[in-house]
């Protein structure tokens, strides 16, 4: 509960929290730059060679994102915006969902944030999705299962640089 309390602190200045009756909501549309760094990040990836990149970039080509070409690097921000906006819009309702964000969607090249940055936005983002996708968005499903995926590479990848990682015995 803690966690949750801190990001709506964090992120009130992109959406305020709107009343739904008599209760808030707790999901909204991720800002542009959220869902840009995850992209950026993920197309840098896509060039290279390592175990973990290589298993970004066969995760997002079999499901027809190819990151290697800014085409589909926006294909991948748009469906992810699109993903985020119906999830909420499921949640809370549409008139809601267009009081916090009008549903228009500004994919931009940004320099990648780091991978701690980046895992960062990723689970903001599949917070604000998670109410929306158990309410039963089953063609966007996909989408959501395939970023937790690179969630849980993201992880990996994270903590094999760590310090302690790389002194801990092997087994």
């Amino acid at each position: 509960m803690v966690v949750v309390v801190e990001m709506r602190a964090r992120y009130k200045h992109i959406v305020s929290p709107i009343t739904r009756g008599k209760n808030k909501m707790s999901a909204y549309v991720v800002d542009d730059d959220t869902i840009n760094k995850i992209v950026a990040f993920l197309q840098r990836q896509t060039w290279s060679s390592s175990f973990w990149n290589l298993n970004f970039l066969s995760i997002l080509g079999k499901s027809g994102y190819d990151l290697r070409e800014s085409p589909g690097c926006e294909r991948l921000a748009r469906a992810m915006f699109n993903l985020n906006y119906e999830a909420v819009n499921r949640q809370y309702g549409k008139s809601e969902t267009t009081e916090s964000r009008l549903p228009d969607f500004h994919y931009r090249q940004i320099t990648p944030a780091t991978p701690v940055r980046t895992y960062k936005a990723l689970v903001c983002w599949l917070y604000q999705c998670h109410d929306g996708i158990h309410e039963g968005i089953p063609e966007d499903l996909g989408l959501y299962q395939i970023m937790r995926e690179i969630g849980v590479l993201l992880c990996h990848t994270i903590v094999c640089e760590l310090p302690e990682y790389k002194e801990a015995n092997w087994g």
